[in-house]
Formats: structure tokens, sequence, C-alpha cells
């Protein structure tokens, strides 16, 4: 088997997406994976990790608010049922918009007046556009699987604990 006909992994070390926050706006996301836990690092635990940045997200929004612009990020760690992660809001000079296209098939008219012949008779193609604004905040996640008791990355976590225990400067 040739290197070319290998499958491909759709998850790098860096992962960007965008999700959606609110009806107008949406937030970069970056997960970042070690390379020896590409191999794990699945869209199973992808949706995981999404699903889970859901429910915390508005929390952090509230604590590093309620923290201030002035001190230095704090990393959060969540765990999952199948890997654990850190994650902490990062300002971005990134100034631009999103767009999510949306297809659609439209039946065509079959009323017998209009039908001439059965090849004639194709779906009509529509699409649409939807305009996000990308939020000041992106979103960074440094995902690796489930460990043995309470450290992530090899470093005992405390609640308070800063990005650069977790990851020295280049955390940041």
């Amino acid at each position: 088997m040739t290197t070319s006909s290998l499958p491909t992994s759709q998850f790098t070390t860096c992962n960007e997406r965008y999700i959606k926050i609110s009806d107008k706006q949406v937030m970069l996301v970056s997960i970042h994976v070690k390379e020896e836990n590409l191999s794990w690092f699945n869209d199973t635990i992808y949706k995981e990790i999404i699903a889970s940045i859901r429910k915390v997200l508005p929390l952090k929004f509230a604590r590093d608010k309620k923290r201030g612009k002035e001190e230095k990020q704090v990393a959060d760690v969540y765990r999952c049922a199948n890997c654990q992660f850190a994650y902490y809001l990062k300002p971005t000079e990134v100034r631009h918009s999103v767009l999510e296209k949306e297809k659609s098939f439209i039946p065509p008219d079959v009323s017998e007046d209009h039908i001439t012949d059965e090849e004639d008779v194709k779906p009509i193609l529509s699409v649409t556009y939807t305009g996000y604004n990308v939020f000041r905040m992106s979103l960074v996640i440094y995902a690796e699987p489930l460990g043995k008791g309470k450290d992530f990355g090899g470093v005992k976590t405390t609640a308070d604990m800063r990005i650069d225990s977790y990851f020295g400067s280049a955390g940041e």
C-alpha cells in the first residue's frame, strides 16, 4: 500500500473550527492535540468536547469578566467521559465575518400541463447564505485522553492555576 492510499485523519495537532455563540456571532475554537494522541482524537471525542464547552462557556465568560482585563488569563480544566481538556479565552485581532451556506432542492412543478418529458423534471437548487460576526475572543483548548488522577499534561491541577503552570510561555 502506498502512502497516498493510506486513510488520512480529518484532525491534526491544531484544529480550528467556529462555534455559534448567539444568533449572529461565532467564536473561533482552536483544539490542540499532541502528536502522540492523534490516533485517539476522533469525531466522537471532538463532539464530546464541543458539547461540554457549550455547557461551561457561559460560566467561563462570567468568571473572566469578573476577573477583569488586567489579570492574566486562567485556564480551566474539564473532564469528560473519554477525555480531559484545559481551556481559556484569548483576545483576537482577527476582524472578519463567516458565511454559512445552505443548499436546498425545490421539487419542480409536476402538474400535467408542465410536463413535456420525464427527463426535463429536475429539482431546482436554492442557495441561501447567513452571515455571522466573529467574537472578539477565541477559545483555546488543549485536549488529551482521560488520565488517572488529578493531573493535566503531567502537572497537578488546582482551581486557580494559571496557564503558565500548564503550558509555559507556549500556551499564550
